[in-house]
């Protein structure tokens, strides 16, 4: 019987944050694809998945993320999905690997759908590099890396619900394992 995952050590409620993009730049890329599921003590975790059609041509790099334009046709559009999301996210922290690229996306579209978004983060990448100094370089503390490394099983990767899903199994494994280093409270702070 495993030990239980020491949540309580982290800002509670906690969101869980994955986007596909139509490439890195916040400024002039989309989003294609969104993961959220929302963790909190005493609630049923919610999840909202969906592709976002952002009405342009362009989907970015398919060979990686697997969506192709006519998948997003009849999706919904970034200003129907916000409000969701909003919703979803009230009173969270949002839990990213790489929190400051969701946070830039986020941001982006929350600013083309004349709003703003705004919440604390707390990042797996930045978490992974502060307690496995020793994996720096050649992608060892990419999400991939990290799951293999806590031999979480690598499915779907590279889709939000399935980098969600490795996050989250991840980020448990590193609690459990961390949850007595005196490091790990300032590690979790971005």
């Amino acid at each position: 019987m495993s030990t239980p995952v020491p949540w309580h050590l982290l800002p509670g409620p906690l969101v869980m944050i994955d986007l596909e993009t139509t490439g890195v730049s916040a400024t002039h890329h989309r989003i294609v694809e969104l993961a959220a599921v929302r963790k909190a003590a005493g609630e049923p975790t919610q999840v909202l998945h969906t592709l976002v059609d952002h009405g342009e041509r362009r989907v970015g790099a398919s060979h990686v993320h697997g969506i192709t334009r006519p998948m997003l046709d009849g999706a919904p559009t970034i200003d129907q999905v916000l409000p969701l999301l909003r919703d979803l996210c009230s009173g969270a922290t949002m839990v990213a690997h790489n929190a400051s690229f969701e946070h830039r996306f986020l941001s982006a579209e929350m600013a083309r759908c004349g709003g703003t978004w705004g919440m604390d983060r707390l990042c797996t990448l930045l978490l992974a590099r502060r307690m496995h100094p020793e994996r720096k370089g050649h992608g060892g503390h990419g999400l991939g890396g990290m799951a293999r490394c806590y031999d979480v099983k690598v499915q779907a990767a590279h889709t939000a619900l399935g980098d969600v899903r490795m996050m989250s199994a991840m980020l448990g494994l590193m609690l459990r394992r961390f949850a007595g280093h005196t490091r790990l409270p300032s590690a979790l702070t971005e």
